[in-house]
């Protein structure tokens, strides 16, 4: 699984991220924990992203 987003957050919130998105997806779909790779993609180029249709001016 692969996640694009802005930059910011900090490590443990990261791995809260990886963990409960692991534990949901290996209880839905019956996968062994282990067999899930997860990517965080940070950018930090607010320019190259758009919302509605228009570029985002403000990071989130």
């Amino acid at each position: 699984m692969e996640i694009i987003l802005f930059k910011g957050r900090i490590l443990e919130t990261k791995k809260k991220l990886y963990k409960q998105i692991t534990a949901k997806i290996s209880c839905l779909l019956d996968i062994a924990p282990k067999s899930i790779f997860i990517l965080l993609r940070e950018n930090d180029d607010i320019e190259n992203w758009g919302f509605g249709g228009k570029i985002t001016t403000v990071q989130c």
